[in-house]
């Protein structure tokens, strides 16, 4: 099969998989989240969760958060639906917020901070790369968006998120007509793109790719490989190093990885949009715990989009479907 037909037959995947996902949510109503407190977290018998936000427009409210992370002074950085990307306290209080340039196409499914403090966001569906200091001012964008024609190097289509290696280099994962990995210089030169493939089967190693991680102790990149329910590990090269996980509901299993996150340690954290869960990995991929299921209820999370780690070991998650954010305290 060509790249063109996978390419079709990719979306049409997703658009089923979106369908029944809406399905699923308008059957659920009912049983919408109550509205908690802004910047208080919710009472509980369970005093291992908070949740911080509720469904709203305002600051510190959320519709649909897509993507969470929190730097080293412990403030959280959220982007949502709506266009909002939000700075938070360390407790969650609203702080600053700013509207992402355009957003009617759909928002962001990414973010990475930098050394500086300054935040990197994959503009999804509008095919370049912001870089905002952490106050909201616009320090440069990069990348232009592909038309309908043929997609010339360095050209983006849906690009879900960047990695930065440290090195002066930021890597790129995207999905659309051309499911790849793509290099550019910090300063947004392009350098080289790949699109993996199996060396043992031929075919297109990613489908849909929506989070890169650069594990500095390694000098590797995790992806998650969405649609293929795993991890991959890429060499700074391009090459495939190894899988890890497959489809499934059990340990060391994912069902539509959405993000990935690395500990001090060397820990990897799995958001899964399909389990309704964060699984923390070993460095070698074994699986070593999880938290959440699919629900409405504290400590349950629905098609939850990212996870993000605080200074004191807590797990912030972007509980998408519930407009809020949960903490899974340790």
């Amino acid at each position: 099969m060509n790249r063109d037909l996978c390419s079709v037959r990719h979306r049409l995947e997703f658009s089923t998989l979106a369908i029944l996902s809406a399905a699923l949510l308008i059957a659920c109503a009912g049983s919408e989240p109550p509205r908690s407190g802004v910047d208080s977290h919710s009472a509980s018998s369970d005093p291992a969760v908070e949740v911080i936000g509720r469904r709203g427009l305002e600051p510190g409210e959320f519709h649909r958060p897509r993507a969470v992370l929190v730097d080293s002074r412990n403030r959280l950085f959220v982007i949502d639906r709506s266009g909002w990307i939000q700075r938070l306290s360390a407790s969650g209080a609203p702080e600053k917020r700013w509207r992402l340039p355009a957003w009617d196409n759909g928002t962001p499914t990414g973010i990475t901070l930098d050394d500086d403090g300054n935040l990197w966001v994959a503009d999804t569906h509008y095919g370049q790369i912001l870089v905002y200091s952490d106050d909201g001012a616009l320090l440069r964008r990069f990348g232009e968006q592909a038309g309908t024609g043929e997609v010339l190097p360095g050209q983006l289509i849906f690009p879900t998120d960047v990695a930065l290696d440290g090195k002066g280099n930021a890597y790129v994962t995207e999905y659309g007509v051309r499911v790849r990995v793509l290099k550019f210089t910090v300063e947004g030169e392009f350098l080289e793109e790949w699109n993996p493939i199996d060396p043992e089967t031929g075919d297109e190693v990613l489908m849909r790719p929506m989070a890169i991680v650069y594990e500095a102790d390694r000098d590797d990149f995790l992806i998650a490989d969405t649609a293929h329910h795993r991890l991959v590990r890429m060499a700074p090269d391009g090459e495939i190093v190894e899988f890890i996980g497959h489809e499934g509901s059990g340990p060391g299993e994912f069902n539509y990885p959405y993000d990935v996150a690395l500990e001090s340690d060397g820990s990897i954290l799995v958001c899964e949009w399909g389990n309704g869960r964060v699984q923390r990995l070993a460095p070698d991929g074994s699986p070593l715990e999880s938290w959440g299921h699919q629900g409405r209820g504290l400590g349950e999370l629905w098609t939850p989009w990212g996870v993000t780690v605080r200074g004191d070991g807590a797990l912030v998650v972007a509980d998408t479907e519930n407009h809020r954010l949960q903490v899974f305290l340790q």
